[in-house]
């Protein structure tokens, strides 16, 4: 039996067929009119061709910049680490006193470095500017197995003399020193400070931090927050389990 006329299945097949009826005439229509007009095929064409390539675009640079993980050797086996009071879920920053605190009780872990993020006063011709900048720890470029483009890295006396020294990305290197070579020993105003350039990274280092690539690290001796990232020994040994209960630790 068929469905009786009036019913509400009635109803909507009948509003469905009328819709389908419409959309089909809207179609003819669209076609038509672009078969009579060439330029107006041309310019939607290009139109729908720019959005999908814009679209393309702005969702690459925002995945680089926000969502792909440093470029680093061994990602899988770092760990970030963070302060946990007792009987607390949350977890805090750590103190650089913290930082040393681990490094002498964590026998679970081969290295341990950290990092804190900084706006950087520098003095470009005379002119003030503001760069992005990384405070560093010592050991930071040997976990990341970082080797310069130019120059050296950080090195241990560097940290132990508050030496005034910096190590430049690539980025910087090319677009404040002209990419040149001999900018190895020259200096920069940083602040109230006269630094030396030290070294330059390779192209695709960025640090640590996901979505952000600082333009010039600099020795961090003191700080009041860092961000502590640690290597997982290579035996996966569990010594040193009790002191991690009281750190939260997380990939």
């Amino acid at each position: 039996m068929g469905t009786p006329a009036g019913t509400p299945d009635a109803r909507r097949a009948v509003g469905l067929g009328r819709s389908a009826v419409g959309l089909h005439r809207d179609l003819l229509f669209g076609l038509r009119m672009l078969r009579k007009n060439s330029l107006l095929l041309v310019v939607a064409s290009l139109s729908l061709g720019l959005g999908i390539g814009l679209n393309t675009t702005v969702f690459s640079a925002v995945y680089a910049a926000l969502f792909r993980a440093p470029s680093i050797e061994r990602a899988e086996d770092l760990v970030n680490f963070y302060s946990v009071k007792e009987g607390a879920r949350d977890t805090n920053p750590n103190s650089y006193a913290d930082l040393l605190d681990m490094r002498a009780n964590l026998r679970s872990v081969d290295a341990l470095v950290g990092h804190a993020l900084a706006m950087v006063n520098y003095e470009r011709a005379g002119v003030p500017a503001v760069l992005f900048g990384a405070i560093v720890t010592s050991g930071y470029f040997e976990l990341l197995e970082t080797r310069p483009r130019l120059g050296r890295v950080l090195q241990p006396s560097d940290f132990e003399t508050e030496a005034p020294v910096v190590v430049v990305s690539d980025r910087f290197w090319r677009q404040e020193l002209d990419g040149d070579a001999a900018a190895i020993g020259r200096t920069i105003r940083l602040g109230r400070r006269t630094v030396e350039v030290a070294g330059v990274l390779p192209p695709d280092f960025t640090g640590l931090s996901r979505g952000l690539a600082p333009d010039i690290f600099v020795p961090l001796t003191r700080s009041t927050d860092v961000q502590v990232i640690g290597e997982i020994a290579a035996d996966g040994s569990a010594n040193g389990r009790d002191v991690l209960d009281w750190r939260g630790f997380r990939f």
